[in-house]
């Protein structure tokens, strides 16, 4: 694919206000792994279980509402959805940054305030997935997910690096300050947006009835809930453990904030490579 048309995307004035807003929100999420992990155990002061614990406050209410999340972007239009999850999580971040630079941050602010984070994430997601191919002229279909994938990807080299340096030098709520005007810029670009009026196709059941009926897609194809079981396992196994001490030792024995942006960051790069 030649970059003319790799790009040809945005020529396209939906999908280019789509990809502003989403490759800003995406760098501000890159920037916050690293600011949540040294807001416990520097600003906070506290160890790696109460890390894990704030970690957890925020995956567990996005694996459990997800399903649901999913539901409603096919009952209600994602456009709305998607601006009401950013307006939900930039007031969550503002808030932590508020906390954060004050000095009257605690632990539980931080468990609450992720899982509020957590659970308009899992509302996201399934209707970011789905408003896609409604902004973009279907034989660019590709190139628009293609960028966004590799703006995904470059949101997780640049930003855990540059949050490592703030954290260093200054206070982690800077980073959630920076990551809530991110979640301004994509409410703003999808508020921007224009799209027809979506018609749900067949009769409209009950939420419970869609939300069974997502879970016996899930469960009846094999390659679906194996790679589903596989990436939790993954995560369990491999990236609970890494998020969860990695910052602690990189804090005792490597240097502190700056250190861990940059390993952060090679992960990222090789997240790219791979």
């Amino acid at each position: 694919m030649r970059a003319g048309e790799f790009f040809g995307a945005l020529r396209e004035r939906q999908f280019r206000l789509l990809w502003l807003g989403q490759a800003t929100s995406t760098l501000g999420d890159g920037l916050v792994p690293v600011a949540v992990a040294f807001a416990v155990i520097n600003t906070l002061d506290l160890g790696p279980t109460a890390l894990g614990i704030v970690l957890a406050a925020e995956a567990l209410p996005l694996v459990a509402f997800v399903l649901a999340g999913g539901v409603w972007a096919d009952r209600l239009p994602r456009q709305m959805v998607m601006l009401a999850s950013d307006v939900v999580r930039g007031a969550v971040q503002a808030t932590l940054a508020v906390l954060l630079l004050s000095g009257a941050a605690e632990l539980w602010h931080l468990v609450v305030l992720l899982a509020i984070y957590g659970t308009a994430h899992a509302f996201f997601q399934p209707a970011a997935t789905g408003l896609v191919p409604e902004t973009i002229s279907p034989g660019r279909l590709q190139q628009a997910n293609a960028l966004l994938g590799l703006s995904r990807s470059l949101a997780f080299v640049v930003g855990p690096a540059v949050a490592g340096v703030i954290a260093a030098v200054t206070n982690p709520g800077i980073v959630f300050a920076l990551d809530a005007v991110t979640f301004s810029v994509s409410a703003v670009s999808l508020a921007l947006l224009r799209l027809p009026r979506r018609r749900r196709p067949g009769e409209r059941q009950s939420f419970f009835a869609d939300l069974k009926g997502g879970w016996h897609e899930l469960v009846s194809h094999t390659w679906l809930w194996v790679i589903v079981a596989w990436a939790s396992a993954f995560l369990c196994v491999v990236v609970a453990p890494y998020m969860t001490l990695g910052p602690v030792i990189a804090k005792e024995s490597l240097g502190g904030p700056a250190a861990w942006g940059m390993i952060a960051a090679g992960w990222g790069i090789g997240t790219v490579i791979g």
